[in-house]
């Protein structure tokens, strides 16, 4: 997939629509990014700069800022925000597997919001709740009713969840 993904950009419009700003890029070899895709090791650090391209915006508050993936995405954004001291609340959406060399120690309270479909056949809610386990602090989870890994015609809806968990984490307060 590509940044113009259905569910991707639903998340951004989500999160536009409470004022939080976003990030859209294509992983390397994707949409006309150079570079070769890495079996995610590399997409690892795609992500990790984009994260320091954001936070280097100016108006972009450094204490916070999150990171949502989709997908093979949300395996990539889980990585890299456990390995990046810049994300301070994350977003997983349908991630497509478990990779056992995921290191889960390393941000143990970071705030995490998982989304999955009930039908969803990649990674369906029961292998989440065994993600789940091996965290140190339990993250939340929304399971969409009806939806499969695509969120074919809810699309809105995990992205006003996505939304909602940033707004609750990121936005200043006073």
């Amino acid at each position: 997939g590509d940044m113009y993904n259905s569910v991707v950009t639903a998340i951004c419009y989500s999160l536009a629509q409470v004022g939080i700003a976003a990030l859209l890029f294509n992983f390397r070899g994707v949409g006309g990014s150079q570079g070769t895709y890495d079996d995610g090791r590399g997409e690892v650090d795609d992500a990790r700069e984009a994260l320091k391209f954001l936070a280097a915006q100016e108006g972009i508050e450094v204490d916070h800022v999150g990171l949502a993936g989709y997908s093979f995405g949300a395996g990539v954004a889980m990585k890299a925000a456990l390995l990046d001291d810049l994300p301070k609340a994350l977003t997983v959406v349908a991630r497509a597997r478990i990779d056992p060399e995921d290191e889960f120690e390393r941000k143990p309270s970071l705030p995490m919001l998982f989304v999955v479909g009930d039908q969803d056949r990649l990674m369906p809610p029961d292998q989440f709740d065994e993600l789940a386990a091996r965290l140190t602090t339990p993250p939340e989870m929304l399971i969409v009713p009806g939806a499969d890994h695509f969120f074919v015609g809810q699309e809105r809806e995990a992205g006003e969840m996505v939304a909602a968990f940033f707004k609750r984490f990121l936005q200043p307060t006073g």
